[in-house]
């Protein structure tokens, strides 16, 4: 009976042990990768194939002019407080604007650049802004501040909040070099994702025949034992 108690004890440190060496296994990243479905080795080459594309991507959007600066700003028939210059970006007009609509003249520094905003617009509110998109990508935004006459009074008035909304997320959205790389990185993280669920199962896997086997083999032992003690007696 003293011989079967101390075979159950063995057992079950042996278990407690492997258990434990399972999870260090499991936890260090530098551990050994036999366990794992997912061939680290083709990851790791995956990984290194979108690094080197996204560092392609970024050489050639260094080569783009990052010029943003506007060479004029002026609104026809009205005159700009400040004078312009282009490291100011915001003006004013200080007579009353009681036309329905003005005329927004703005060049860009760089012919490469484009400018929105600009151009004949109608007199709906008091704050225009003239958005300058570099080559690159980058914005710099000019603001004319103006003030509307009782002639635009009756005008149907524009929600300002859904049109900064508008602005904001023309200006936000990402240039085709950016979508890339993002679109790079999600497929990073996706295969990290499937990486630690494959990992994450197929620990439950090992710690269920790990468990069955040393159950299997405690049967086993208690039996022969309960068979030796019988032929003794």
């Amino acid at each position: 009976m003293r011989k079967s108690k101390k075979i159950i004890v063995l057992l079950i440190s042996l278990m407690l042990f492997g258990l434990v060496t399972v999870n260090k296994v499991y936890a260090d990243p530098n551990s050994s990768k036999g366990f794992a479905e997912y061939d680290d080795e083709q990851a790791e080459q995956e990984s290194q194939k979108m690094l080197e594309e996204q560092q392609k991507e970024l050489k050639e959007a260094e080569g783009k002019s990052s010029n943003n600066y506007l060479e004029n700003l002026k609104v026809e028939g009205y005159e700009l407080s400040p004078k312009f210059d282009k490291q100011t970006i915001e003006y004013t007009i200080e007579n009353t604007i009681n036309s329905s609509e003005i005329n927004i003249v703005a060049t860009p520094s760089d012919s490469k650049a484009k400018v929105e905003g600009a151009g004949k617009v109608k007199v709906d509110k008091n704050d225009f802004r003239i958005d300058v998109i570099a080559e690159s990508g980058t914005v710099r935004t000019y603001t004319i501040h103006l003030t509307k006459g009782t002639n635009n009074n009756n005008e149907e008035p524009t929600n300002q909040e859904d049109q900064n909304k508008e602005n904001d997320e023309m200006i936000e959205q990402p240039t085709e070099e950016t979508s890339s790389v993002i679109q790079e990185n999600g497929k990073i993280e996706n295969n990290n994702v499937g990486n630690n669920e494959n990992q994450s199962g197929n620990l439950t896997v090992w710690i269920i025949v790990f468990v069955v086997a040393v159950v299997i083999i405690a049967t086993v032992l208690i039996v022969r034992s309960k068979n030796a003690r019988g032929k003794h007696c």
